[in-house]
């Protein structure tokens, strides 16, 4: 079974990773810069080589040929894997391994506070799996404000039957024996007073069952942050077995949870009265680098940079954008 949910994840990993190398713009490079590791296109302002002018500040990455085959892409300290890069959205796609039941909700990986790293809000989703267990999601650097929240229930922990939701296109989590809500975004006055960077959060986990040992017997409680629709391919295969019946134990070592980052270029300077706006001139100019580019304010802590309409390819690099 276990052999099946890698599989499965592998295989919607590398769907995704293709579709996202096929709508990428073929002007992403640097002149002398690795653009590439393994099957994920490296674009400025990311790099590879420690060459100065390949990568911006606190965007280098690391491409692993000596221990993988293909090489993997490595963020921070190598403990999280990258399988895309998203110039355009300004997301970067990891692979997590584990829950993040243990109450820790930090995405470590030796990713800096002050990085270009925060928690995408809109493409992320809250999942807490189990009988009869309450869990919320808080930023521990906004006064432990709530992000998300919700409870899975267990009416009966001996019948797998019709807990789940089959249906294409929708949700698997209904309530019972699992639960699927968004992610909320602190409000801009939250963002202004925060310390920079958004990576670090914790889990509060209660039970409300009139017996623990009982519910855990079934399904060991799950808490999960994971990119949105990745629960909806893989449950099946976590929770039942080829006859209806209940999985064997996952083990934390072979859950690979995809989560979306969005990367901003962090500047110390940035005056959140603007915030949600155009950049500062000055700003603009050293980070959009083409012409036919646009920047924006993001969190109050940095900007990022697109193509105007009409446009396609790189604002991070001279003449990236083209029509």
């Amino acid at each position: 079974m276990l052999t099946w949910l890698v599989f499965i994840a592998s295989a919607l990993l590398a769907a995704a990773a293709a579709a996202a190398a096929a709508a990428t713009p073929t002007t992403i490079e640097l002149p002398n810069c690795t653009t590439t590791c393994g099957n994920v296109s490296v674009p400025y302002p990311f790099g590879i080589d420690p060459a100065a002018g390949c990568y911006m500040p606190g965007f280098n990455l690391t491409c692993d040929a000596t221990t993988s085959n293909p090489p993997r892409l490595l963020l921070g300290d190598g403990t999280l894997q990258v399988v895309d890069i998203s110039v355009k959205d300004s997301t970067v796609r990891i692979i997590r391994t584990g829950d993040m039941a243990d109450g820790r909700g930090t995405f470590g990986g030796g990713l800096r506070h002050e990085g270009p790293y925060t928690l995408s809000i809109s493409k992320n989703e809250f999942i807490v799996t189990g009988c009869n267990a309450m869990a919320t999601l808080q930023e521990r650097n906004v006064s432990s404000i709530i992000m998300s929240g919700c409870a899975s229930f267990c009416a009966d922990t001996n019948t797998s039957n019709g807990f789940f939701n089959g249906d294409p296109g929708e949700k698997y989590c209904q309530g019972m024996r699992c639960c699927q809500v968004p992610i909320d975004s602190p409000g801009d006055d939250d963002y202004a007073t925060a310390a920079p960077g958004s990576l670090d959060y914790s889990v509060e986990l209660n039970w409300f069952g009139r017996n623990r040992t009982l519910d855990e017997s079934w399904q060991r409680t799950h808490v999960f942050v994971a990119a949105q629709g990745w629960f909806d391919e893989v449950g099946h295969w976590v929770w039942m077995d080829d006859e209806g019946g209940p999985a064997p134990q996952v083990k934390d070592a072979d859950m690979a949870v995809p989560v979306v980052l969005d990367f901003q270029v962090v500047r110390p300077s940035v005056n959140c009265s603007l915030y949600p706006s155009e950049c500062p001139v000055e700003a603009a100019r050293s980070i959009c680098k083409s012409s036919h580019s646009e920047c924006t304010t993001v969190r109050c802590r940095g900007y990022t940079c697109n193509c105007t309409m009409g446009y396609e390819g790189n604002a991070y690099i001279a003449d990236g954008c083209q029509g």
